[in-house]
């Protein structure tokens, strides 16, 4: 999260130091000579004066933007496949699943409980340095413990 507000911050400033750069002061407006009549100073228009090309400095700056945009796009890919492969997103041809492990509690270094449901029915199930042990069996509809 913090991240995320950290890239957003940099994108800003990225962008605001862009604009700073580019925007260049308009040149002056050009006078009409001390001879022209009046009604040719009314008549006429401020000549369009070519923008001048982008400096290395703007293009730094566009360059250093861009590498952020790719930098946020890659982190949105990253913890969008990380939601996929941890199963937190449903895909629509995804089959139901008959396993899932409901709670797991660690009791030691090499020791852990854990709650397992299949096919309607839990297992708790204790794995230790030597493998898995059945501890207790319960029939998920009636709630009845098997030993």
């Amino acid at each position: 999260m913090k991240l995320t507000r950290m890239m957003a911050a940099c994108l800003l400033w990225l962008a605001a130091q862009a604009a700073a750069a580019s925007d260049t002061p308009a040149p002056p407006a050009a006078s009409a000579p001390p001879s022209a009549s009046a009604s040719a100073s009314a008549a006429a228009s401020p000549i369009p004066f070519k923008r001048e090309k982008h400096s290395e400095d703007t293009l730094a700056y566009q360059s250093l933007a861009a590498l952020v945009l790719a930098a946020l796009a890659a982190y949105g890919i990253a913890l969008g496949l990380r939601r996929l492969r941890t199963g937190s997103v449903a895909l629509p041809m995804q089959r139901a699943r008959r396993i899932r492990v409901a709670e797991s509690v660690r009791l030691g270094r090499h020791h852990t409980l854990h709650v397992v449901e299949y096919d309607g029915e839990q297992l708790l199930l204790s794995e230790g340095q030597h493998g898995v042990t059945v501890v207790s069996r319960k029939d998920g509809a009636t709630g009845a413990a098997h030993d």
